[in-house]
């Protein structure tokens, strides 16, 4: 009797200590690889607080179902608008745009077509630690009061500004994109929402930035609504190692 509840005791510290070890093999992958996964996120990626940790330049609201469109996630999307010239309007400079974007002087003037943009809205948000195949998506859907044939040739961009490196800004949509009757918010078409997206080929801190703008007139509108932009951390070797060592571990004890 004395012989068998010594083994018992000797099992159920062995077991005990085992366990410990694993917990304290997978509390050190966390914290190994938790400085890449939780690096380079959005914050309030679907603007249900408002445009908290967005910067904002030129006319932008936080718009619900109740504007025409349902938002793709939750309850909130962002409106950015060119506003039409008229009182109230408080959208800014191609060169101020760029400047918000840390874009290089130019850079829209190569994105959507002749004739150059004349003003528009922007908004931005700077993320860290982004790493090498990290990936970014987003829903976007351009709306305007362009009436086919288009007067203006108004368009929606995106882009991307590394700290101390390139920058870049990508077309969206314009005038001329397939564009579907829609009333609301004064627009009178839409492209519907679609999925964008950007992969990360440098390691680093970045700012991303939507915007949309009039060309060449200012007094007729479109808006760029935005919603659910994320990022995606590449999967982490060490992590993936970690976990390996741990699972190895467990088979071992059951051996």
């Amino acid at each position: 009797a004395q012989n068998r509840l010594r083994d018992v005791f000797r099992n159920c510290f062995s077991e005990s200590r085992t366990m410990k070890l694993s917990l304290a093999l997978l509390l050190a992958v966390v914290l190994l690889s938790g400085s890449h996964c939780f690096a380079g996120l959005v914050s309030n990626d679907s603007f249900e607080s408002a445009f908290a940790s967005w910067a904002e330049t030129g006319n932008t609201s936080i718009e619900t179902a109740a504007f025409g469109v349902p938002p793709p996630n939750l309850l909130n999307q962002a409106l950015l608008n060119t506003g039409n010239g008229g009182v109230g309007d408080n959208s800014v400079t191609v060169a101020n745009l760029e400047s918000f974007l840390n874009l290089t002087g130019g850079t829209l003037a190569t994105v959507g077509p002749t004739p150059a943009a004349s003003r528009g809205s922007a908004i931005k948000q700077s993320i860290s630690g982004v790493s090498i195949g990290d990936t970014l998506s987003f829903s976007w859907n351009f709306v305007t009061a362009e009436t086919p044939p288009a007067i203006g040739t108004d368009f929606a961009f995106f882009s991307i500004s590394r700290t101390g490196g390139s920058n870049s800004a990508s077309l969206l949509a314009n005038t001329s994109s397939g564009l579907v009757p829609f009333a609301g918010g004064g627009f009178t078409a839409q492209t519907v929402y679609a999925l964008g997206g950007f992969t990360f080929l440098e390691a680093g801190d970045y700012t991303i930035g939507f915007g949309v703008v009039n060309s060449p007139d200012a007094f007729i509108a479109s808006g760029l609504l935005v919603d659910s932009v994320n990022t995606v951390p590449e999967p982490s070797a060490l992590a993936g190692l970690g976990l390996l060592s741990l699972v190895g571990l467990l088979r071992r004890r059951r051996r």
